[in-house]
């Protein structure tokens, strides 16, 4: 017998059966022909030039009886040439149309070239593995009269034993995987692709978005679709998992608690933010954990991850040609835990895209189809308990911060109300670390208390960090500066912050008409708020809201040819807020403004742009931002079409005069920023949207 040679889940066929009058609909009682189209693939060995293919098709019982002894009724080969290494048809032709005894067909390739079906040879009957046939397991299934015929190739006559490579797993299918020891956890390298459970049955096909098991491969139709598999893997509904386990034998569908573990190890400086996933999605972990976790192939960075999480997008549509999502390099990942939602249950899952700065956990439907990456636990792997570091003690003189040395700490990460500082503003000298609040936080015409923070941080898999808090008060300045204001048509007044080179008006616009006195459209209601022409509208019902928000325009109002700002100022361009965020982050702006794909145009997918424009220096301290260069921003919201008004009080959205690059329909570019996000976005929105508007004067 020849060791090891089997040929698993990779040789099909079809059988095509003719119709004289109709040659879409299976003749009844038979055909006179089959058309067998084989396609090849093994882990290890592949078909060569020289070997035979052979299609035969017997008329007698087949169960219980050795392959070698039968003598088929019809049959057809072909010696493999290169062309046929990949794909290869065959057409067995005469066969008796009016026979009423079964037919069982069987494929096999002569590996060995001696002529006849023997021990090593690739071999499988209709719907029935060759050694399950003889050992009288299972019965061959009568293919006369079938239209379309699939097989899937697991044995090598005569070969019983499937022996899984050094380093590698197999499913229930024998497709293999390589595999990655994490800490404490072992993982599939790859997301799981098979159809069937550990236990041998079959993994529904996916029929309809329900919560029942089912699994969908999005890349069927797809040209190359065999090694997108490879690389993606099948989509699965929650219940798969939960049900019987599709993972190779030793490995199971990953809980929560496996994915917790596995991202401690690998970013051990964030931990502390890898907590039990709620419903509501959670970014955690910044760059580090998102790093540890994701291929750098697809995204963009060049830390080796052991995880390599690759962008599988995610199947959340009833119809099978527009179910795929892969937007956004949309990676997800189910576990065995699940949720309660209210009165219902969600599936708690691993999820990722282009826009997260970090790695998410959270809840979703059950219906919805992710990836699965199976995992077992490493019995090598030897826990070490934590020490914990002492905590820093600080002291502060004026406005400056100072602590000693932790003994066996790295490093320290400092934080003024929650927003991290970074390492240059920290200085040390002979063991003593001093920080100047004053050096980042500048002064106001009142006293301001900000709370510092130090956390000291070791080896991550020997310490534990710890922290401590002072407050530092910033005194009021003594010379309080002459204030700017500005006025819009309707006499509305804005006070004037000067912003490196530029001048930006501090409130949102509530202009109802143009500098030249012409009023600015607006709907009767509400209800009337979405058309493809210049608008305006107060959503507010409160003047002091109306004040602190401002009015929302859609992106025709700045590019009507008339001008809504006050005398001198204008509606900024994509350019103007680079100049802007370039002061204020200190990158240059090719790194924060790439240009879309049509030249002169904003990318139309937003770029969160992670934490170079960091966005709550720019808000109020109101809504907990730091406010640095007196923008005062306020999370105004966005009037949708029809008059809702939006995700006030969580974002805030800026028109810029520019325009996307969107294929199908351009939109118009935009500056957001959301109250759960880091960095100022950039990006797109429908043009008929209501949006707030910032004016600025370039004054250099």
């Amino acid at each position: 017998m020849k060791k090891n040679l089997m040929i698993l889940a990779a040789l099909s066929a079809i059988f095509m059966t003719s119709c004289k009058e109709d040659p879409v609909a299976p003749v009844s009682g038979g055909s006179d022909f089959l058309d067998v189209e084989l396609t090849f693939g093994h882990y290890e060995v592949a078909p060569e030039t020289g070997m035979t293919v052979h299609v035969d098709a017997y008329e007698s019982a087949v169960s219980g009886v050795d392959v070698a002894d039968l003598k088929p009724a019809y049959s057809i080969s072909k010696e493999l040439e290169e062309a046929d290494l990949k794909k290869v048809m065959l057409t067995l032709e005469g066969l008796d149309a009016e026979a009423k005894t079964p037919l069982y067909v069987m494929v096999w390739v002569d590996v060995d070239k001696n002529g006849s079906l023997s021990e090593g040879d690739l071999a499988m009957w209709y719907k029935a593995q060759i050694e399950k046939v003889v050992a009288k397991e299972q019965t061959p299934e009568d293919c006369r009269g079938e239209y379309v015929i699939e097989m899937k190739i697991t044995y090598v006559y005569g070969e019983k034993e499937f022996v899984v490579p050094e380093g590698k797993a197999a499913d229930a299918e024998r497709n293999l995987y390589d595999v990655v020891t994490i800490g404490p956890r072992i993982w599939l390298a790859t997301n799981l692709r098979t159809r069937t459970y550990q236990d041998g049955t079959e993994i529904p096909a996916f029929v309809a978005n329900d919560d029942t098991p089912w699994v969908v491969n999005p890349y069927e139709t797809a040209e190359g679709g065999d090694e997108l598999l490879k690389e993606f893997g099948m989509l699965y509904s929650w219940a798969v998992g939960a049900t019987k386990n599709p993972c190779p034998v030793g490995y199971r569908v990953p809980s929560d608690e496996d994915f917790m573990k596995t991202e401690a190890f690998l970013a051990p400086n964030v931990a502390d933010e890898i907590t039990p996933a709620g419903i509501k999605n959670t970014n955690r972990g910044g760059d580090e954990l998102r790093f540890a976790m994701l291929s750098p192939k697809y995204y963009g960075h060049t830390v080796e991850s052991l995880f390599n999480a690759v962008p599988n997008g995610q199947w959340n549509k009833g119809v099978h040609d527009q179910g795929y999502d892969s937007d956004a390099l949309l990676a997800t990942f189910w576990t065995t835990d699940e949720i309660a939602d209210g009165e219902t249950m969600k599936g708690i899952r691993r999820i990722t895209k282009s826009t997260f700065a970090g790695f998410g956990s959270g809840a979703n439907a059950k219906t919805v189809g992710h990836g699965i990456r199976c995992v077992k636990d490493n019995p090598d792997y030897i826990e070490i308990e934590k020490t914990d570091l002492a905590v820093p003690v600080l002291s502060v003189n004026g406005t400056v911060v100072t602590w000693t040395a932790v003994a066996n700490a790295t490093g320290y990460n400092v934080s003024i109300d929650g927003n991290e500082v970074d390492a240059e503003y920290v200085s040390e000298n002979a063991g003593t670390f001093t920080f100047d609040v004053i050096s980042l936080r500048k002064q106001t015409e009142e006293d301001r208390i900000y709370t510092v923070e130090v956390e000291a941080y070791g080896d991550g898999s020997l310490y534990n960090k710890s922290k401590s808090s002072i407050d530092v008060t910033v005194p009021a300045m003594e010379v309080i500066p002459e204030k700017e204001y500005v006025k819009d048509a309707d006499g509305n007044e804005y006070e004037v912050v000067t912003i490196g080179t530029q001048k930006w008006i501090k409130s949102n616009l509530r202009a109802t008409k143009y500098e030249d006195g012409t009023e600015i459209p607006m709907p009767e209601s509400a209800a009337g708020f979405g058309a493809d022409t210049p608008q305006v509208y107060n959503p507010h019902s409160t003047t002091e809201d109306a004040v602190k928000y401002g009015y929302m325009y859609n992106w025709y109002v700045g590019t009507s040819g008339k001008n809504p700002c006050p005398a001198g100022y204008k509606v900024p361009s994509d350019a103007d807020f680079v100049k802007f965020e370039v002061f204020v982050s200190g990158e240059d702006a090719a790194t924060l403004a790439p240009v879309g794909t049509v030249a002169g145009t904003v990318p139309d997918k937003n770029d969160n742009r992670s934490n170079a424009v960091p966005g709550l220096k720019l808000m109020s301290m109101d809504v907990n931002g730091t406010d640095d260069y007196g923008f005062c921003g306020y999370y105004s919201g966005q009037l949708k079409v029809g008059g809702t008004l939006d995700q006030l009080g969580k974002m805030i959205a800026l028109w810029t005069t520019d325009y996307t690059d969107k294929a199908d329909e351009v939109n118009g570019a935009r500056r957001l920023f959301k109250s759960s996000a880091v960095g100022l976005g950039r990006g797109g929105g429908a043009k008929n949207i209501g949006h707030s508007i910032r004016c600025v004067k370039n004054i250099e």
